[in-house]
């Protein structure tokens, strides 16, 4: 039978990490023993030796871990399983996710395996892992996580169709009071070259096409691409990224976008939190119809993750500062350059090895740089717009199989605004099935 790399190397790394080492001499002396029994190959002795460091007193989530992963190895799946639940609520949860799996799978239990090698492979979890995670989902193989390859390619593909009951109008303008339903394609790819432990260097590619049969003029495309270096930095990981954009309303090219992204990312930052900082500056160009588009935007965002044994919490802030060259219509004058905060907040919920229920609460507020000049019944008026922009998203979903889910999505917005123009409310509902390769 073959064994996980991760399980093996990553076995010695967490002996260095516990202060309860240094303080527990005996129960030292029995956990090094149990290590190097591990090296040896006698598996039986280094079982003994780690269970009596843990009955002399030690405590230390090293321990836990390592007794962990001897039991796979000697197939005791209920004790380790056991031991790795009691890591979900600690800075190690991503690896004790991806371990569940492994467990779970030696079982027999390939459904409840694909369920923890999912939560492993978040944004959350360390590159290592959810490579690692992704590989078990994509393959279905255990030795999978043995090979190193220089190139991997991550893909996703999702298709939907909905109805939006009042279309939304170019960015910065008001709604249109239109409905219709839509069709919507979502695929993006992701492939890491040169790859060396956590330095890596990976290209990203998205598109996106929304299209409304009734309402052709409102229909949205996006192209973008990347080229991003990930590298350790700290305890943290940092990622530099370099991304051409393209985004296109009603068949006319709306803007084009180059722009660097600096991302730094933990998943032990306090309080067994995973936390994310990211900051971006992007140049932007509008389309031959579309220069009041042309202007920057900076901006940032922190956010922090909490995973239970169900649930997963994600907290978000963003700060964007668009400087655009605005509108002018002959006595008229409107402002596209704001500065918004936003707050999000992102629930999740696994119901079962096949279901999951999300939900996602977001608040942003937009405050633009300059009075619109508007001419109402013949009169000319100033007003400075202010946006409070709430969403709310639910979501539930339904796993096929290892690759393919099934999605229903209903959000609701509500545009509050200081100028009558831009009050609007809106919802939609929409039906998808995704993919991962």
């Amino acid at each position: 039978m073959q064994y996980c790399r991760l399980v093996s190397l990553i076995f010695l790394s967490f002996m260095l990490l516990s202060p309860a080492l240094a303080q527990e001499r005996s129960p030292r002396e029995k956990f090094m023993a149990g290590v190097a029994a591990f090296e040896q190959g006698d598996l039986q002795n280094a079982k003994k030796l780690l269970e009596q460091a843990g009955d002399a007193g030690l405590e230390s989530l090293s321990l836990i871990y390592n007794l962990g992963v001897v039991y796979y190895r000697l197939e005791l799946t209920d004790q380790a399983e056991a031991a790795f639940t009691e890591l979900l609520d600690t800075p190690h949860a991503p690896l004790a996710r991806y371990n569940l799996g492994l467990v779970l799978r030696q079982q027999g239990d390939s459904e409840g395996a694909r369920q923890w090698f999912s939560q492993a492979a978040r944004g959350s979890s360390p590159e290592e892992v959810q490579t690692l995670a992704r590989r078990q989902l994509n393959r279905g193989a255990d030795q999978a996580a043995d090979r190193v390859r220089a190139v991997e390619t991550v893909g996703y593909l999702s298709a939907g169709a909905g109805y939006d009951d009042n279309i939304a109008g170019t960015p910065g303008t008001q709604s249109t009071e239109e409905a219709g339903g839509f069709g919507e394609v979502l695929a993006s790819a992701r492939a890491y070259l040169n790859r060396s432990g956590d330095r890596a260097i990976r290209f990203e590619a998205v598109a996106y096409r929304r299209q409304y049969p009734d309402n052709a003029e409102f229909n949205i495309s996006y192209l973008g691409t990347g080229l991003a270096w990930q590298s350790p930095f700290g305890a943290g990981r940092l990622v530099s990224e370099v991304n051409l954009s393209g985004a296109w309303f009603g068949g006319d090219l709306l803007e084009r976008r180059t722009g660097v992204d600096l991302t730094f990312s933990r998943d032990a930052c306090s309080a067994r939190l995973s936390c994310q900082l990211r900051g971006f500056a992007v140049a932007i160009q509008g389309g031959p119809d579309n220069s009041v588009y042309d202007g920057r935007l900076y901006g940032g965002l922190a956010s922090v993750e909490k995973t239970f044994t169900r649930w997963t919490a994600e907290l978000s802030y963003r700060l964007d500062i668009d400087q655009r060259d605005d509108l002018v219509s002959g006595n008229q004058f409107f402002s596209l350059s704001a500065t918004r905060q936003e707050l999000s907040i992102d629930l999740d919920y696994s119901l079962s090895k096949r279901w999951n229920l999300g939900a996602s609460q977001n608040v942003r507020f937009s405050r633009y740089d300059d009075p619109h000049r508007l001419v109402i019944e013949g009169q000319e008026v100033s007003e400075t717009r202010s946006d409070d922009q709430f969403r709310t998203n639910l979501h539930l979903g339904y796993q096929i199989d290892e690759r393919w889910s099934l999605g229903m999505e209903l959000s609701w917005l509500d545009n509050k605004s200081t100028i009558n123009r831009y009050d609007y409310n809106r919802a939609e509902i929409m039906a998808s099935v995704e993919a991962v390769f």
